[in-house]
Parts: C-alpha cells; structure tokens; sequence
C-alpha cells in the first residue's frame, strides 16, 4: 500500500455512528453464528480502507450473497427490526428497514466479494474488495457523477491501495 493517502475530510464521530457500529457489530456476529457473509459497504466499506468515518451516513449499507438473502432478512426481522421498502430489479435485491435513529440497507451480491476484513474503532467486519468498492461508487454516486468527481476519486482510491 503507498502511502498516498487522499483527503476524503476529516473524521466524524456522534451518537448516531456509535449506533451504527453497535449494529454493524451484532449483524457481523449473528450472521457469521449462521454462516453467512455479511460485507459492509457505503461509507463503512470505505472508512474501512480510509481507517476512519469521514462522513455524516445516513444509513448502514450491506450485502450478501443472493442465495442466503431471505435467511438474512429472516434473522434481521427477528432481530426486530421493521421493514420500509422491498426493491428488485432483474441483478439486485434490496431491503430496507428501520434501524430506529437511521435505515439499514441490505442488498444482494451475485458473487463473492472476499474475506477483507477490517478493525475500524475496534469494530470488526468484512468489506468488500476494494475494487468492487471503488467501481461500484464510480457508478452509484450521481451527486459525485454530475460534478465529474467520481473517476478520480476511484483512481486515487485504488492508487492509495498499491
């Protein structure tokens, strides 16, 4: 890895992401007791390569495999969590549920994203690869998009991995 090191702003911290990370631990727990890959991605996906929350989230974003997706919301509706939304379209599934103070987003992956796990704030998870993670904010961030952000961001991203 070089130590280039892009500045994607400085680190936040509240009682919101407190929240968040006691969440995103219990899921990684209950979910590896069941054997199913969780990897946590949005802005704790990349906070986990960056080594710190530089952003304000406003949700949890995660995904697993397509095959275990009905056991996943099965174990985060009996951890009494409510669902908001269903969406599908013909690659991706996603559910949405109310997390109290924010939404947890849980998604399908059609492959494998690695076994990348990260210590951020002494919170253990799995990441998806940084590639993955890097091309899918190429393309899912508009706001980043329109201003014409997004490719350089990526490059500098994978070059700070090296």
């Amino acid at each position: 890895m070089s130590q280039h090191k892009i500045n994607l702003g400085e680190k936040k911290s509240s009682a919101k992401i407190d929240e968040m990370f006691l969440l995103i631990d219990n899921l990684s727990n209950v979910f590896e007791q069941n054997k199913i890959k969780i990897w946590f991605n949005g802005t704790f996906g990349v906070a986990g390569y960056y080594g710190y929350v530089f952003d304000d989230p406003g949700d949890v974003d995660c995904g697993v495999l397509e095959k275990d997706f009905d056991k996943a919301r099965k174990i985060i509706e009996d951890l009494d969590y409510k669902g908001v939304l269903d969406k599908e379209n013909e690659k991706f599934k996603v559910s949405i549920y109310d997390a109290r103070s924010f939404n947890l987003e849980i998604g399908t992956f059609d492959h494998d994203l690695g076994d990348k796990i990260v210590i951020l704030e002494g919170h253990k998870f799995r990441v998806p690869n940084a590639k993955w993670l890097a091309e899918c904010y190429r393309i899912t961030s508009k706001k980043e998009r329109r201003i014409g952000k997004n490719d350089n961001l990526r490059a500098e991203f994978l070059e700070s991995l090296e």
